[in-house]
């Protein structure tokens, strides 16, 4: 047999010209076909999984309420619409974009409020990050972009455990502002959670105090400016100018989100994708799944080329090959060991194809790896690249269908030389 093997892969190097083409052609299908397939799986894993945290299971539900007390009155009504209801996690007050400033940092010390959310603690790190209460605040664990720090560098929020920070919130309508000092009970991830570094969590009674400070100080002040500014315009904007309450609904670890969406649909009317997070990385996976909608079409184009250019190389290969063929029969090679010799050849190919489709794609994988973790900010380093042992496996299985059929072709021409006929023919 290893005798066979060397004379196989003899053959293989007297077809220098064929041998490459079709090395070329095979290689960049499957080279197409592996690398889109591994990067772009990879990172629409990665975007996929954002529906599994915290900020990005949240739904909006529109609320009739204008002041605090609508707000309590209205939030009984969904919790009781919604007590049965197991995948539901906590119903809180959605505070939107408001902004504050940590005062214990000198530089870009701009935050922002979230209400509790209970999904939070699947991301616990150090202290207690469970209910907080008034005057409490859990931080993320990694506050980058603060402070002297840039995207790849971070203050640990677990520094402050136990210490009182001093934030103040500026109203949203007059230069009116309020201090407010909260202990530090404990800190996320923000990372595996994909929050930001500045999204502090606070309890619901001081996100409702905070939030109507911000909505509401000097609102009737603003409002008799535009209404003195657009006088015949105010009833349309009055809607708009007030201060709105909506519920933030979250859905706990582990239950469909989707299938929370549709039960919450046919509650109530209107509710909504809260999460920035979820609505760009929504956008991205569909990116990722077009990604590898076109590198398949490529792939399957490149497949096409290779396997006719294949088929027709083949047929002027066995045409041309014919004395060769007919001459190892007149030295005493069966027709059986000649075409295991061809399947051998042939084999060399494919098999030299595939190894270095999967060499390349695997230091494509281990570089943009590579980049990822010393190149990007460290808060996208969570994305991992692999390799996506399936469609290997797949185009593994599709070369050894390929070799096949190329042996069994090989087989029906070889066994139909006519030996005398072919050495008669080269003699004259």
């Amino acid at each position: 047999m290893a005798d066979l093997f060397q004379l196989a892969f003899q053959d293989y190097k007297s077809q220098k010209k064929y041998s490459r083409m079709l090395l070329v052609l095979m290689s960049t299908a499957i080279i197409v076909f592996l690398c889109i397939h591994s990067l772009a799986g990879s990172i629409k894993n990665n975007l996929a999984d954002i529906i599994y945290k915290p900020f990005g299971r949240e739904f909006l539900i529109w609320i009739p309420a204008r002041d605090e007390a609508g707000y309590w009155e209205e939030k009984e009504k969904i919790e009781e619409a919604l007590a049965e209801e197991e995948c539901i996690g906590n119903i809180v007050i959605h505070m939107g974009l408001t902004p504050a400033v940590w005062n214990d940092l000198k530089e870009n010390n701009t935050i922002y409020f979230t209400a509790y959310i209970t999904t939070i603690e699947d991301y616990a790190i150090s202290g207690d990050v469970s209910n907080p209460k008034k005057g409490e605040i859990i931080l993320p664990e990694y506050i980058y972009n603060m402070g002297s720090k840039n995207q790849y560098q971070y203050i640990k929020g677990s520094d402050y455990i136990g210490e009182t920070i001093h934030i103040t919130v500026k109203s949203g309508n007059n230069d009116e502002k309020k201090d407010y000092n909260f202990k530090v009970k404990g800190t996320f991830d923000n990372i595996r959670s994909m929050a930001d570094g500045n999204i502090f969590c606070l309890s619901e009674e001081d996100a409702l105090d905070i939030y109507q400070y911000y909505g509401l100080t000097g609102l009737d002040e603003f409002i008799e400016g535009i209404r003195q500014e657009y006088p015949n315009q105010l009833e349309s904007f009055y809607d708009a100018l007030n201060l709105q309450f909506n519920m933030a609904i979250t859905v706990k670890s582990g239950y469909d989100f989707n299938a929370a969406g549709k039960m919450l649909r046919e509650k109530f009317e209107g509710p909504s994708y809260v999460s920035t997070f979820f609505h760009e990385d929504a956008n991205g996976i569909s990116y990722m799944e077009f990604l590898i909608f076109l590198s398949d079409i490529m792939s399957f184009l490149i497949a096409i080329a290779a396997s006719v250019s294949m088929v027709l190389m083949f047929i002027a290969d066995m045409r041309r090959r014919k004395y060769d063929f007919a001459l190892r029969y007149s030295m005493g090679y069966t027709a059986a060991r000649q075409i295991l010799l061809y399947g051998m050849e042939k084999m060399i190919i494919f098999m030299r194809a595939v190894i270095i489709s999967v060499f390349i794609t695997v230091i494509c994988v281990a570089g943009g790896n590579y980049m990822i973790q010393n190149i990007a900010p460290f808060y996208r380093r969570s994305i991992v690249l692999s390799l996506d042992w399936i469609t290997i496996g797949i185009t593994f299985a599709i070369v050894l269908i390929l070799c096949s059929i190329c042996v069994l072709l090989a087989a029906f021409r070889i066994r139909k030389i006519d030996t005398a006929r072919v050495l008669k023919e080269e003699s004259l």
